[in-house]
């Protein structure tokens, strides 16, 4: 037996000492590296759940647009005074009459002795109207191809011709409105404006298009007329029916569906790229799983899909996930 001073155990004892308390630091420091390590992933993965977006797909429809001013054209024809009188009607705004009913009488003075009664007869069949507007006879289908629009902005503004009114022989003093014949519309539209579709192809009459009235509702109509230069469409188009509504108005805004895809809409940057073509990650029991769609329809940032299921979930910032994350 090798015989040790007291010193030098006593040097070995701290050399162990000090090799357990480096190995224990180690041991320490690995373990708290592992648990920060899993708490960033944890937490990582924590963040990317919660700033996963998705949204429950449904069948929905994306539409192109171009507004146009669009000019009602009337069937109407003008009750012009046979005799100058204060003009008593007998009908009221919006009544509708029969060809030959009484409308109104014109009264050649107040003076009960002196005076002289003229019946006023309604010349067609269709609504009265007393509000007039000077541009009566001007916006019809057979003048729209040569009517200047810049007549809407010369017109001499609404009046009404009221009980006592005086009124001049030969003057209009009233309309009747065609309300058997369906709504026409004059549409200008400019080439400039239009799709590329619109622009290479023809419009022509007996053509159906799309029209969104009034911002509400969409209507299917029919072309009646077209004209077409270098940088114009003239069209006529008939509504479904006549719009009671727009009896008083001369210009109406509308939107011309150009386009419309029926599909999936989501926005462009759902879409996933790979080498079989486009697709989107969709969650099945809560796992990420990447889908092939087929793209039938895109304008700005929203697509038109299809290969989709109704109610699926689809992940809308896909570049946050990869194939097969569990997010619930």
């Amino acid at each position: 037996m090798v015989y040790s001073s007291p010193r030098i155990r006593q040097r070995r004892a701290a050399l162990r000492r000090r090799k357990q308390r480096i190995l224990l630091s180690l041991i320490v420091l690995g373990c708290t590296a592992f648990l920060i390590w899993g708490a960033i992933g944890w937490g990582r993965s924590f963040l990317i759940k919660k700033s996963v977006k998705t949204t429950v797909v449904s069948t929905g429809l994306l539409q192109q647009t171009v507004p146009v001013d669009a000019i009602v054209l009337t069937a109407e024809e003008l009750v012009i005074a046979n005799v100058s009188g204060l003009f008593h009607p007998v009908a009221v705004e919006g009544q509708r009459i029969r060809k030959g009913e009484i409308i109104g009488k014109l009264v050649s003075s107040e003076v009960a002795m002196s005076r002289t009664e003229t019946v006023v007869v309604a010349p067609c069949t269709g609504l009265v109207s007393f509000q007039l507007d000077g541009l009566e006879g001007f916006l019809t289908r057979e003048k729209w191809e040569q009517l200047d629009l810049g007549q809407l902005v010369e017109s001499k503004g609404n009046h009404s011709v009221q009980l006592g009114n005086w009124i001049e022989a030969g003057k209009p003093l009233a309309r009747i409105v065609d309300n058997l014949a369906n709504t026409n519309l004059g549409l200008e539209l400019l080439v400039q404006d239009l799709p590329l579709e619109l622009k290479d192809g023809q419009i022509k009459a007996g053509d159906t298009l799309w029209l969104k009235l009034l911002d509400v509702e969409e209507n299917k109509v029919k072309v009646v007329s077209a004209q077409r230069d270098a940088s114009r469409i003239r069209i006529i188009v008939e509504l479904p029916k006549f719009r009671e509504d727009m009896l008083y108005r001369r210009q109406v805004p509308v939107e011309l569906i150009t386009q419309r895809w029926t599909g999936f809409v989501l926005p462009r940057e759902a879409l996933v790229f790979r080498q079989e073509g486009p697709g989107v990650y969709i969650l099945r029991k809560g796992w990420t799983k990447w889908k092939s769609v087929e793209v039938v329809g895109e304008l700005n940032n929203e697509v038109v899909l299809t290969g989709l299921n109704e109610g699926e979930i689809v992940v809308l910032n896909p570049s946050l996930v990869r194939e097969g994350l569990r997010l619930h």
